[in-house]
């Protein structure tokens, strides 16, 4: 997931073409120089260690789609990302709830929000001003500019 040109479809289609993790990984230059991309080089593992090291300094843990607390609901569309990061109680992830799923960038799309909530004309007006939304959006922002954007 973290090569360039890997997104959720390709990363489900990688692995069933090719049975594991490792076998995909070892094939996806081969994929991608059918596909016209000369000199693909695939995810530094450096890059990768450094982005798992700043997940888990923020206090975060991986749930993987395959792991018991990972959202029903969200494991039942098509393309439900392979792993989320979860800080705090990953129980309220068995509760009814509204979701916005789409982490492509979303370092960017964080930095983009203005700070305060009440001033974002996106968001319904009956959760724009509420503190526990004003609360996990300063949280998220937080922990985003201190992990940084990550490499694809």
């Amino acid at each position: 997931m973290r090569s360039r040109r890997v997104g959720i479809a390709t990363f489900y289609r990688l692995l069933a073409e090719h049975g594991t993790a490792q076998a995909a990984l070892d094939a996806l230059p081969d994929v991608a120089r059918a596909a016209g991309v000369e000199d693909y080089k695939l995810c530094p593992l450096g890059v990768v260690h450094a982005e798992l090291a700043a997940g888990r300094a923020t206090g975060a843990r991986q749930i993987f789609i395959t792991d018991p607390d990972y959202p029903d609901m969200l494991r039942r569309i098509h393309d439900a990302p392979p792993m989320l990061w979860a800080v705090g109680n990953s129980a309220v992830l068995t509760r009814p709830m509204v979701a916005i799923v789409g982490a492509r960038n979303a370092a960017d799309v964080i930095e983009a929000l203005p700070e305060e909530p009440d001033a974002d004309p996106a968001l319904p007006s009956l959760l724009r001003g509420t503190p526990p939304l004003r609360r996990a959006k300063h949280r998220c922002r937080k922990r985003l500019m201190r992990v940084g954007p990550t490499t694809r």
